[in-house]
């Protein structure tokens, strides 16, 4: 109840100082960073997206970007051979293990298709743990970080401190699975029963839009916005130790160049290996 008014406030609170998102991000990180950054992670929620895989991780290795990619654990296994022929150099985020999206081609439209809203804590634990399993199995690879699927929507405190108990009793170390506002009622970086909880960042002048593609879908935000908000905290970043976490589904991205050309400049402040 306490941090449902909280979020109420806030949201509230940025529609009168838009600014004030900006301003705490920019104080903290001031006081708790002794360097700016960086992490860019990928959400792969259909066959769709691992269709061009191959072509992302070939892309990133060129700028200098270290691959962190979160796929279900049923998209993992599907696609074993192609996942293991990219090398070692991949960080895989556990973002549970039933495919959450379905991808309509005659509507060129998203579905969910499995959520974790009205789901039993069973079902819950029993899809972070397959997820998991599926990593070590798959591709030999011990994960340390998870996302929720559908990045957004299963926020609050209960049920993230559920997903907290779950990640802790399994070893893991981070968790990528708030929106922006929980840097405001938390910290930009904060732990919960030892899991450390990173919110992805929002638009400077809009503090309630994620910076993500998924506002590309739903024409909130033009490409040329998102290109010119990251080049605005890149120009930040040059001057103010800034923490920025942002996540895509490469689907969106892949063929805007100059997404590629503005997020290779933030290579030499990324966390090449969270979670490691």
């Amino acid at each position: 109840m306490k941090q449902n008014l909280n979020i109420f406030f806030y949201k509230l609170l940025l529609r009168v100082k838009k600014k004030f998102y900006f301003n705490s991000i920019k104080i903290w990180s001031h006081k708790n960073l002794n360097s700016s950054k960086f992490i860019i992670s990928f959400d792969f929620e259909t066959q769709r997206d691992i269709e061009i895989i191959e072509k992302l991780t070939n892309k990133l290795k060129k700028i200098n970007i270290l691959p962190y990619y979160a796929i279900p654990g049923e998209l993992i296994e599907k696609n074993s051979e192609i996942l293991k022929s990219l090398g070692p150099k991949i960080t895989y985020i556990n973002h549970g293990y039933k495919v959450h999206t379905k991808f309509c081609r005659k509507k060129k439209k998203n579905f969910s298709s499995f959520s974790y809203l009205k789901k039993s804590t069973k079902i819950i634990n029993e899809d972070i743990k397959k997820g998991d399993l599926v990593i070590k199995k798959v591709l030999k690879q011990q994960s340390r970080i998870f996302r929720t699927p559908h990045f957004g929507e299963f926020c609050e405190k209960e049920k993230m401190n559920l997903i907290y108990k779950i990640l802790s009793n399994l070893n893991y170390k981070y968790s990528l699975s708030t929106t922006p506002i929980f840097s405001l009622i938390n910290k930009p970086i904060y732990v919960v029963n030892k899991i450390t909880e990173i919110p992805c960042n929002a638009y400077i002048d809009n503090p309630k839009q994620v910076i993500d593609s998924w506002s590309l879908h739903i024409k909130a935000i033009t490409t040329k916005n998102l290109i010119d908000e990251l080049n605005r905290y890149y120009n930040i970043m040059l001057k103010n130790n800034m923490i920025l976490n942002i996540y895509f589904d490469p689907s969106d991205i892949i063929h805007i160049e100059d997404f590629f050309f503005i997020v290779s400049k933030f290579s030499k402040y990324q966390i090449k290996h969270l979670g490691s």
